[in-house]
């Protein structure tokens, strides 16, 4: 399993809440991509301390093109321009998990039709996670 560093940063805080996988020893096959507009940001805005934290769970695009039959990888439009340096992974499978409603949107049409021209095959799953009030007060009962 590949994330970015914003992922990685976002599981790690979870595993405080829940038992889930996150870059670390006990975690081995969870790494970490450091996308190249997300990393920039992250140094210029004094942020280095969030990239040194998983800079033992890296994995390189090289790595990535080396292994990608048995790697699943969370991407997001901005990761396009790293996406392009990855060899290999054409023919891949893409799970469009937000809601549908964002697929006409310009950035994340260009996207798309990127990978579709990289011959993806596009699964639409719908598993952002939002719930109306009903469905909390329901799951929040004792």
């Amino acid at each position: 399993m590949v994330v970015d560093v914003y992922v990685a940063t976002i599981l790690k805080e979870l595993r405080k809440f829940a038992d889930i996988p996150y870059p670390s020893d006990e975690f081995k096959n969870v790494q970490v991509l450091f996308p190249f507009y997300t990393s920039k940001r992250l140094v210029d805005e004094g942020n280095k301390n969030i990239l040194y934290q998983f800079k033992k769970f890296k994995i390189t695009k090289q790595q990535i093109s080396d292994k990608a039959p048995e790697i699943v990888m969370i991407v997001r439009p901005s990761m396009k321009k790293d996406l392009e340096n990855i060899k290999n992974i054409d023919g891949g499978n893409l799970i469009y998990s937000l809601w549908e409603g964002y697929l006409p949107k310009a950035y994340t049409k260009k996207f798309i039709d990127y990978l579709k021209k990289r011959k993806f095959t596009q699964y639409d799953i719908h598993t952002s996670g939002h719930a109306d009030i009903g469905a909390l007060k329901q799951w929040s009962k004792p």
